[in-house]
């Protein structure tokens, strides 16, 4: 289960086909998992596995939105992780809840627990150091302020290039889609799609990628913003393709809002208050503030019949 769209690990499988995706087999999962949790043996080896459930059990809730949960068997996890011993589980426990941080814009949660991550045993190592830089820098991101962002990003991006590009690939392309939302934000939309391209050129260049989805997000936003709807049409599309392809709702629902967004500019409003339906019902689970921004966005100009 991959609820993140750029996770710290890239695992290329091509040869799980077209019908592969990230939720595959989750209720057999779940299932598993409930009947670990609920062993009476409290051995060791029973401990582990209960906090590897755990593990499991709160990333899908997560993913799914269910964050009360999600949240509740992640630290269930944490506890265990700390009483064996294990800095690994513990530490991505942790990005688990940066994670669910940033998608619902708690920056100062999200700045607390990656300065606790830096501070854990292991948080030191070169790869966790680098991820733990790239969400800092999200973080920053988020809060506005953008020249901090750039410097962790880029900080982030020097040291995931010195790692091995087939394991750890997805991060160089996470740190350069976020300083391509860097600049976008600032309007500079020249910039934003030369970093956009290139974290297109990293994730194409793996076997399988589970960020692409959001790079072509991205890119499809940038050009909705220029007035060249037709290319943000087939990008978007494109991504919400690939997204649902993967089974993510983390990103999907922007996807489908800007969908929402470009249809209304081409005056396609039957098609433009599907994707917001579809937008609405996602985001209503996810709840990520800048989503729901552009939702009422939408909304105001459906409701008014808007199309500039």
């Amino acid at each position: 289960v991959i609820n993140e769209n750029f996770p710290v690990l890239h695992s290329p499988m091509p040869e799980q086909g077209d019908d592969f995706g990230v939720m595959t087999g989750a209720e057999r999962m779940l299932e598993l998992a409930e009947q670990v949790i609920g062993l009476k043996d409290d051995s060791p080896m029973i401990r582990q596995m209960k906090m590897e459930m755990r593990y499991i059990k709160g990333r899908y809730e997560i993913a799914m939105g269910e964050y009360d949960r999600g949240n509740s068997d992640i630290n269930c996890s944490m506890a265990l992780a700390l009483g064996l011993g294990d800095d690994e589980v513990y530490l991505a426990c942790l990005k688990q809840q940066i994670f669910c941080g940033i998608q619902t814009g708690n920056t100062e949660l999200v700045e607390e627990l990656v300065e606790h991550g830096l501070r854990c045993r292991g948080g030191e190592k070169k790869d966790e150091y680098a991820t733990l830089m790239r969400l800092k820098g999200l973080c920053y991101m988020q809060k506005g302020k953008y020249d901090v962002a750039e410097t962790m990003l880029l900080q982030a991006l020097s040291l995931f290039e010195e790692l091995d590009h087939e394991i750890y690939g997805a991060g160089v392309a996470a740190c350069y889609n976020y300083l391509g939302d860097v600049y976008r934000k600032q309007d500079h939309l020249d910039e934003d799609m030369a970093y956009y391209g290139r974290a297109l050129a990293v994730g194409e260049s793996l076997s399988f990628m589970n960020g692409l989805g959001q790079i072509y997000s991205s890119m499809g936003q940038v050009h909705c913003l220029r007035g060249q709807y037709k290319e943000a049409m087939a990008l978007l599309e494109k991504a919400v393709e690939c997204l649902e392809r993967n089974g993510y709702r983390w990103g999907l629902e922007r996807a489908e809002s800007w969908l929402a967004l470009t249809c209304i500019k081409t005056g396609d409003l039957k098609s433009a208050r599907e994707h917001y339906r579809k937008g609405r019902e996602i985001s209503d689970k996810i709840r990520n503030p800048e989503t729901e921004r552009l939702l009422s966005e939408v909304e105001k100009r459906l409701e008014n019949r808007l199309t500039y």
